[in-house]
């Protein structure tokens, strides 16, 4: 190495002094070369280069014969250092990304419906080797050949193991829609329409088509939908020379049609929609055309991660239930796009979830949907999404006792009412009505809308210990409603004393909660000032001024059917007789109202009842369970028909109820809005929210009364419902609980901004976006933080 020379001039001895200001971190690559070149230019001595270049570099280089060679070996080490802070950074964001979806997973595993496993015995077993040509994937693609003829043996190898997958999967759905076509026969709506959904070219359709010509299910059409129009020829072709092998063995085939449409130009009726493939949001926008023809439908999802991507292009908004599963957008894309990941056992929970979601969506609009698999080891894309839009006319494999064709069942013509998020803001001459139940003494989880009226659907406590009741009191007392109306249920065991004597002790067994005086407990809500509490009787309610009334006619009853009444908590339940009776009578109101030694109300009116309030559901009306069900998703009528027949007489303009956790949203049958705000999950996890309407004074009986004469000024429009802005998007459990209110803002933040701004130079001393608000704290010191304040 040729010595760098030690003697200098002045200028180069003042340029030394600056260079040695500071030292060179690692990761200054030009800097560092820069510094090599002075150097060897004889501008800098040995000794400053070692003070400025980092001592772990300089090691290595100072022994160098050469520049060249001393800077290619300063490169080679930056640039490993530097490779090792990037993977550094990489595996923190693994490590947070992976953190964070742990978490989701975490928050919503609890939530999510369960999974029936399917099993080989739930498959058509297909003979793929005798099958007719046009039916089998593998002969059938086009990929495969070009990579066969160009010897890509790993793409090869790749597509015919997709296609392997894609057989089995065919054989578990076909098994599908085949039950659904033989269990509609049963019923008054048999299937004769199957629409298959993004079809593609056409693998399941024309699988499906044969199955059905074997059958001799000849009556049943079948369209295949698809919008790329070169999977459509491809379709038709196959279709073509597969119709014309079966017309040779058949007397009678029907026509499988394809259309080259995209699908909200696709307007045809049908009677059950299927999607082997129908990726990401395709299987939402698919269910809002089967709740317009009250179709039933199944669907293999996949693709997940298209969801965030194309889910705001068909108008659809995430999550699809609400907040009634998963809280906010956020949470709902985390989990498409874990869906979607390598993990198997994080993929197939978030697939889980994602699913439940839809289904809940389902059941809120009055229909029935669960969720089942195919064995894992197949394929990753083994989750299928089956049901009903209307569950009254559903078959027994959606509801194990449905009422479809049933004589009386038509008289059920209700429909699901899509909910809003976040009411707005009230408008005048109207009455705002918030609803709750089944809040199992999580009441303080809730984010409370204001409003005039606070329905409280009964089953507040778990079992109606004293100090569940005092302590639903307190929070009852700071909530800022004009008036409160509040039914027991049947967790109320302590509010029936017969109840109690004869069953409800026997859940009372930890010292302290069996209460001395039975009436003490009762009486905390009973008696409480601006509380009304209803056990089977009446109250009318003034919401307007002296110069204009407007009284509001309420009824409230604890009963619900008796469904539950062998295996649970069951105060206040009707027995068999009771609703035999009440259900069978020609006057349904006066057999309710004085079926229990509380006979206060015979002289009311059925007409004058604006609002009835019970704990339990009419029968079919927002009443699906799976608490008796046989565990593989198929729900039970949980609802009363005492209250079927009561509510069908009193023809109010609200019934709000609760009771059946799983029934929560708003039906209407034109008449009567049925809403279920039941507020716990099946799993009693206060995630639901609380349900608020506003209704025109207008539209209440004494306003209706008036209007008789000129018919033309009631307003008969529909009224709307809506869900309660959760003041938190992201955590499960606390249905919303504020910490601040809605539009408040923190003193201390807002006195922050305003110093600030008043004294620009204290930004300097907050330069960057890390700490801003403690750097700028530090700064103000007591201008920020008063004597006293903290």
């Amino acid at each position: 190495m040729e010595a760098a020379p030690l003697s200098r001039t002045r200028g180069e001895e003042a340029v030394a002094e600056d260079d040695t200001v500071s030292h060179v971190k690692l990761t200054k690559q030009n800097t560092i070369m820069k510094l090599i070149d002075k150097l060897w230019d004889g501008r800098i001595t040995r000794e400053v280069a070692a003070q400025r270049l980092p001592e772990e570099l300089w090691e290595q280089i100072r022994d160098v014969d050469s520049k060249e060679s001393m800077q290619r070996v300063a490169k080679t080490i930056t640039n490993k250092f530097k490779k090792g802070l990037r993977d550094e950074k990489r595996e923190c964001r693994h490590s947070r990304k992976a953190s964070r979806e742990h978490m989701v997973l975490q928050r919503y595993s609890l939530l999510a419906l369960p999974v029936k496993e399917l099993t080989p015995v739930d498959r058509v077993e297909i003979d793929w080797l005798k099958a007719p040509r046009p039916i089998i994937p593998e002969l059938n693609c086009h990929p495969p050949r070009r990579y066969f003829a160009l010897r890509q043996w790993d793409l090869l190898q790749r597509e015919l193991q997709k296609l392997r997958e894609k057989r089995s999967q065919i054989e578990y759905l076909a098994a599908q829609v085949l039950r659904r076509v033989e269990a509609s026969r049963t019923i008054s709506r048999p299937i004769k329409r199957i629409v298959d959904f993004g079809g593609g070219r056409g693998d399941f359709s024309l699988a499906l088509w044969w199955l059905l010509q074997k059958q001799g299910q000849t009556d049943i059409s079948l369209t295949m939908v698809e919008i790329e129009t070169s999977y459509c020829s491809q379709g038709k072709k196959r279709a073509a020379a597969l119709e014309k092998l079966e017309a040779a063995t058949c007397a009678h085939v029907s026509k499988l049609r394809i259309h080259s449409v995209s699908l909200e130009h696709y307007d045809e009726p049908f009677d059950l929609a299927v999607g082997l493939h129908c990726c990401g949001p395709l299987v939402d926008a698919v269910l809002e055309k089967c709740i317009a023809n009250s179709a039933e439908f199944v669907f293999l999802t996949c693709c997940f991660g298209k969801i965030c991507k194309r889910g705001a292009s068909l108008g659809l908004e995430y999550p699809r239930a609400g907040g009634t599963l998963v809280r906010g957008k956020e949470d709902f894309f985390d989990l498409c796009r874990i869906a979607d990941g390598p993990a198997s056992k994080e993929s197939a929970q978030a697939m889980r979830i994602v699913n439940s979601d839809r289904c809940c969506f389902v059941r809120q609009l009055g229909g029935w949907a669960l969720l089942s698999e195919m064995p894992r080891s197949i394929t990753n894309k083994n989750m299928l999404v089956s049901g009903t839009t209307h569950a009254v006319h559903a078959g027994s494999l959606d509801v194990e006792d449905g009422l479809a064709g049933l004589k009386w069942a038509d008289d059920i013509l209700t429909r699901g009412m899509r909910l809003s998020n976040g009411p707005p803001q009230q408008e005048s001459e109207t009455l705002r009505v918030v609803m709750i139940a089944d809040t199992h003494c999580r009441q303080r989880e809730l984010s409370m809308p204001p409003g005039d009226l606070l329905l409280v659907c009964g089953d507040i406590t778990k079992s109606g210990t004293l100090s569940e009741v005092e302590d639903f009191a307190l929070w009852l007392d700071k909530q800022p409603y004009k008036e409160k109306v509040l039914v027991a249920g049947n967790h109320e065991i302590t509010f029936e004393p017969k109840y109690y004597a004869s069953r409800g002790f026997e859940f009372h067994k930890r010292p302290g909660e069996t209460p001395t005086d039975l009436s003490a407990v009762r009486r905390i809500l009973s008696e409480r000032k601006g509380v009304h509490y209803l056990e089977d009787n009446y109250v009318c309610l003034d919401f307007g001024s002296s110069a204009a009334p407007c009284p509001v006619g309420i009824y409230g009853s604890p009963c619900q059917g008796p469904f539950f009444d062998s295996h649970s908590m069951a105060a206040f339940t009707l027995t068999t007789e009771q609703e035999q009776r009440i259900a069978s009578s020609a006057d349904a109101w006066n057999d309710f109202t004085t079926h229990t030694e509380r006979k206060n109300n015979t002289s009311v009116s059925p007409h004058q009842i604006d609002i009835l309030v019970t704990h339990g559901p009419p029968f079919g009306i927002c009443d699906l369970s799976t608490e008796h069900g046989s565990g593989d998703g198929r729900a039970c009528h949980a609802g009363s028909r005492a209250l079927l027949a009561v509510s069908r007489k009193a023809k109010p303009l609200l019934h709000a109820f609760g009771h059946i956790h799983e029934g929560y949203g708003v039906q209407t049958d034109g008449a009567t809005y049925f809403a279920n705000s039941a507020i716990c999950s099946e799993r009693y996890v206060a995630q639901r929210l609380p349900l608020v309407t506003d209704i025109p004074k207008c539209r209440l009986s004494h306003s209706r009364a008036s209007l008789s004469a000129n018919a033309a000024n009631v307003d008969s429009s529909a009224l709307e419902f809506w869900r309660a802005k959760p003041a938190s998007i992201s955590t499960y459990g606390d249905a919303g609980r504020p910490k601040h209110a809605e539009d408040a803002v923190s003193p201390l933040y807002r006195r922050l901004m305003e110093t600030l701004h008043a004294a620009p130079e204290l930004h300097l001393g907050t330069r960057g976006s890390t700490g801003y608000r403690n750097k700028a704290s530090y700064s103000l010191g007591s201008l920020f933080f008063p004597p006293g304040e903290l």
